[in-house]
């Protein structure tokens, strides 16, 4: 009797004990399975990836200007269009190893792996040291985050840093003292000039002070909290505002990118994800640099006069502006769009194609975890979780909800939407946890809810929202074009008539093909094909350059054929 008494007052040990018990050896097995799962991948991209040295499109104008960052270009001579920093954690990285790609993608899989132990950290003090464990196990080997630690993106470094800010945030509301809330707002700061988007963090930040303490903490002791956020926000983000003014000529609080990003977002055409505007040719305003230039010269034409960068900005914001108040329903079904596209499968990229980057690499090519698996998760367990009420939860919900309205005020890419990704990451093993202790005690309405509610999630984040065939005659093309960087002419002309049979129209391709092609002998015919149909689509865009370079080459080809 006394045995059986025993045993049956044996406390039961939970989840989160367990993972505590053990947590040391938790964080470090989940760091190292994440850096030898991310080290295969780079192994594996470094020797069949054609951009991997030849980065193209964002990450080729980040690697070209940490590139002059660290040849001594610290200031630069104009006004940021884009963020700053990460250029300069690329320029210093360049500093110590040279212009090496190599270190630069190596580094980033480095501070990824090390991204699972902040996960754990956030999940064990939000929502269980369970919950923080799977999410730093999913994380380890989630598909996206691989795929873009390997890329030179920016979401590279803001997500840790996202991380870093949400772990403090949740430090300053257990302990609302002034140093901690100081050491937030710098880092909201900057994460902000990693990309300046996630300052509309402080339109929830500021009310959840407020209800959080304003029964425990006096009015005062509450605004100079505050207070003392902002200017640490301030501190960080004003010199570089200020470097614009000296070196520019212009206020700009960042960078001046903001107009055009919201004119592709919501000007005519938009579709909730990036393309280039109809008012430019397709290749003309692809990359950021290529951006700049187009938008200035059109804005600055249109107004007779050359334009700051702000006024520049400023022209785009009123044009898709007056285009919202002209179109204001269509409006309202594309911000019904976007949001969509924030919780579906779909991988929206414009500097780098996942589904063809898949084939460059065996790690892309196992059943890691995708979004389309962590968004129904994550949409369960922010329900979920929301019953919790504690103060430490609310960074989780309030990261997710500035990254929903920033890319609904803009458009959805998958590296925009990468920062918020370990959030979503953390509500989706929550989801997990709770019908994994639902289903173990038995609890059958609360599980057939839940399978209910996470069959709709499934159903909602897997819509067809977008139709990618359009654009991938791009992808091709633009790996044509890496291919013919290397030499590989034979991998090129294969891209280029991929391109074609996507686009038939699309000049670009026919013409880059004809150049290959005529390079080859037992290929000369095929050039001769491809450079009649640029003269042909040369005339019909009214395009002279290209009609006259293809006349040039035609007649060389005739004369070689004499």
């Amino acid at each position: 009797m006394a045995r059986s008494k025993s045993k049956a007052t044996t406390p039961k040990i939970g989840l989160s004990a367990m993972v505590e018990k053990h947590e040391r050896l938790v964080v470090i097995g989940l760091v190292a399975l994440g850096l030898l799962v991310r080290l295969v991948h780079f192994f594996q991209i470094e020797a069949n990836d054609p951009y991997f040295y030849f980065p193209s499109v964002d990450p080729g104008v980040y690697h070209e200007w940490a590139t002059r960052i660290a040849s001594g270009e610290w200031l630069g001579d104009d006004v940021f269009f884009l963020a700053p920093l990460y250029p300069y954690t690329l320029g210093i990285l360049y500093k110590i190893t040279g212009a090496s790609i190599y270190a630069a993608r190596l580094f980033q899989l480095v501070i990824g792996a090390g991204s699972c132990a902040l996960i754990y950290l956030l999940g064990k003090r939000t929502l269980g040291a369970a919950t923080g464990a799977l999410a730093a196990l999913t994380w380890s080997v989630y598909s996206m985050s691989v795929f873009y630690d390997g890329v030179l993106l920016v979401a590279a470094i803001q997500t840790p840093l996202n991380l870093l800010l949400a772990l403090a945030l949740v430090r300053a509301s257990s302990r609302p003292g002034i140093l901690n809330w100081a050491l937030a707002g710098a880092l909201l700061g900057i994460s902000a000039l990693a990309r300046p988007n996630v300052l509309l963090l402080v339109i929830p930040i500021l009310p959840w002070m407020y209800f959080s303490f304003h029964r425990r903490l006096s009015r005062t002791r509450l605004f100079v909290m505050a207070l003392v956020f902002g200017v640490s926000t301030c501190a960080v983000v004003l010199p570089v505002t200020f470097r614009n003014l000296v070196v520019g000529d212009d206020i700009v609080l960042i960078s001046a990118q903001g107009g055009a990003n919201f004119y592709i977002g919501n000007g005519p055409g938009a579709t909730g994800v990036f393309r280039v505007p109809s008012v430019f040719p397709p290749t003309r305003a692809d990359d950021p640099m290529q951006q700049r230039l187009a938008y200035a010269k059109v804005a600055s034409g249109d107004m007779g006069e050359d334009l700051a960068p702000s006024e520049i900005s400023r022209y785009w914001w009123n044009r898709a502006s007056s285009h919202i108040a002209a179109h204001p329903g269509q409006w309202i079904r594309l911000l019904g769009l976007k949001l969509g596209l924030f919780f579906n499968e779909f991988e929206s990229g414009n500097s780098r194609d996942y589904p063809s980057s898949r084939n460059f690499s065996s790690v892309m090519k196992l059943p890691l975890p995708t979004f389309g698996l962590v968004a129904p998760l994550a949409l369960l367990g922010m329900a979920l979780a929301w019953k919790k009420k504690e103060a430490m939860v609310f960074p989780l919900y309030a990261m997710v909800l500035t990254y929903v309205v920033s890319l609904m005020i803009f458009f959805v890419l998958s590296h925009y939407r990468m920062p918020v990704a370990p959030f979503l990451v953390l509500f989706a093993a929550y989801g997990v946890i709770w019908l994994f202790e639902k289903i173990r005690k038995k609890r059958m309405i609360p599980i057939g809810l839940a399978a209910g509610a996470l069959a709709l999630g499934i159903a909602v984040t897997q819509m067809d929202l977008v139709d990618e065939t359009g654009s991938r005659f791009m992808v091709h093309y633009n790996l044509g074009n890496k291919f013919r960087q290397m030499k590989k002419i034979d991998r090129a002309v294969e891209e280029y008539e991929r391109s074609i049979d996507l686009n038939p129209q699309y000049i670009s391709s026919h013409h880059n093909l004809a150049l290959m092609t005529e390079r080859m002998p037992k290929r000369r015919a095929r050039a001769v094909t491809a450079w009649e149909r640029v003269l042909e689509l040369g005339k019909q865009n009214k395009d002279a350059m290209y009609v006259e370079r293809a006349r040039k080459h035609l007649q060389h080809l005739s004369s070689l054929d004499r």
